[in-house]
């Protein structure tokens, strides 16, 4: 139910800011997959190359954006119809469980970005503390 009220939340703050990518029905899917050492995340960049997409995690939130300009065309060029203009596409998803950043890894490959995020193992460390008495 978090999920999605994060992504009902999401996508108003997105037609709220004017990107495009919602108004036109196109969405950035993402899947997750909790493995036992790490998440592997795929999500689906169709038209876009490595160096339009970015890549962040804060705070356990992981933010895809990619980005793709409207090619120039030159004077001589006659179109009958023009659809593919400047495409920007964003997503935020919160991760099931902190990852190590910098071991993180992704590829791209007929439009499909995966990315492995090794988990940390790290137990927080917890620490008693007495009641003294005056």
């Amino acid at each position: 139910m978090l999920e999605e009220m994060n992504n009902q939340l999401e996508e108003t703050t997105q037609l709220w800011t004017g990107d495009q990518s919602q108004l036109s029905g196109r969405r950035l899917p993402v899947d997750i997959l909790d493995d036992e050492d790490e998440l592997v995340v795929t999500a689906e960049l169709p038209g876009f190359d490595r160096d339009d997409i970015e890549i962040t995690i804060t705070d356990q939130t992981l933010w895809l954006t990619a980005h793709r300009d409207e090619e120039h065309e030159s004077e001589r060029e006659r179109y009958h119809r023009k659809e593919r203009r400047s495409t920007t596409m964003k997503r935020s998803v919160r991760l099931p469980a902190p990852v190590l950043t910098d071991k993180a890894s992704a590829t791209l490959h007929n439009g499909i970005l995966t990315l492995t995020l090794p988990k940390t193992h790290a137990v927080e460390d917890s620490h008693h503390i007495e009641i003294q008495t005056k």
